[in-house]
Parts: structure tokens; sequence; C-alpha cells
């Protein structure tokens, strides 16, 4: 029953029990019938388990379930990638943003597409230290939006770092 459940959640709440209250929580997943009603009792546990038990491994767990049913669930895409990054599992970040590049591209949204892109040409930039795949990055940036400055910069900048002086004046000049 919906409404005892939530008061006991609640309940559990108010008396700072969280341990209870996400093992209780967690039985409702499993009795869940839909993936939406799953998706948010998971986001519940994850917020719970990142602002409440100090475990955000296991929060990032949850969020990555969500990612398996409902890949595009708004609250939990954020949450990922933002304890992803804080986290420093950037490896995971990496094939966290290149799944959302193909799923915006098979929902025919471009711009998610193209700000995905550059959120992951950076961290391969800036925290995977591999300028050649954020030239790769950079580049399907620019096949997608050809005048787009800060992939622009980003690209003279990586060139110039790799002493490609042509390439870089070639793309200063764009």
């Amino acid at each position: 029953d919906d409404i005892a459940s939530d008061g006991l959640r609640k309940l559990y709440e108010k008396l700072e029990r969280f341990d209870d209250m996400l093992r209780f929580t967690e039985r409702l997943i499993d009795n869940a019938d839909d993936a939406d009603t799953r998706a948010e009792l998971r986001l519940s546990c994850a917020k719970l388990c990142i602002d409440k038990l100090d475990a955000p491994s296991e929060g990032i767990e949850h969020l990555n379930a969500i990612m398996d049913e409902v890949p595009t669930h708004p609250g939990a895409v954020a949450l990922l990638a933002q304890m992803l990054e804080k986290e420093g599992r950037d490896d995971e970040l990496a094939e966290f943003l290149q799944r959302q590049i193909e799923l915006s591209r098979e929902e025919g949204d471009q711009d998610k597409e193209l700000s995905n892109r550059v959120k992951l040409a950076e961290l391969y930039e800036s925290r995977l230290n591999d300028p050649e795949k954020a030239i790769e990055g950079y580049l399907a940036v620019l096949e997608t939006d050809g005048g787009f400055r800060p992939a622009l910069a980003a690209l003279g900048r990586l060139y110039e770092g790799q002493g490609e002086t042509a390439k870089a004046a070639e793309t200063h000049e764009r």
C-alpha cells in the first residue's frame, strides 16, 4: 500500500534511520510493477546514499541501475554525471557521456548531442590527458556545428600543444 510505505519512509527519515529507510526502499523496488516507479525509488535510494549515508559508490550503483532501465531519466542522468565527476571516475564518465551521445542521436536531439560531445572532449583534454581523443571529439562537434567557437579554440590549442602549427593556424582562421 503506497500510503503505508510513504508513511514508514517518512518515519524512518524523521528518526534518522537512514539505513532502514534505504533497505525498505530497496524492497519497494523489488515489488514495483513499472520502470518509472522503480526509477523514482532508485533515485531516492541514490540520494539517500549520497546525502545521508556517505556511500557515493552505492549511490552510483543505484543511478546506473536507473540508466539500465530508463536511460534518459533526467534526474538520474544529471546526478550520475555529477557523481562520476566528483568521485574522479573519469573513465566511467567518458563511457556514460558516450552512451548519452548515442541516445541523443537516436532521439534526434542535436543540442543535447552537441553538449555531451563538448563535455566528452573536455574530459579527454583536461582529466584523461588524451589529446588525440579530445581532438576527435572536437572535430565531431564541428561536424555538427562548424562555427562552434569553443571547439575551434580548443582544437587550435590542442594542435599547438602537439606542435602541429599548420593545423592550429588553419583552425584559428576558421
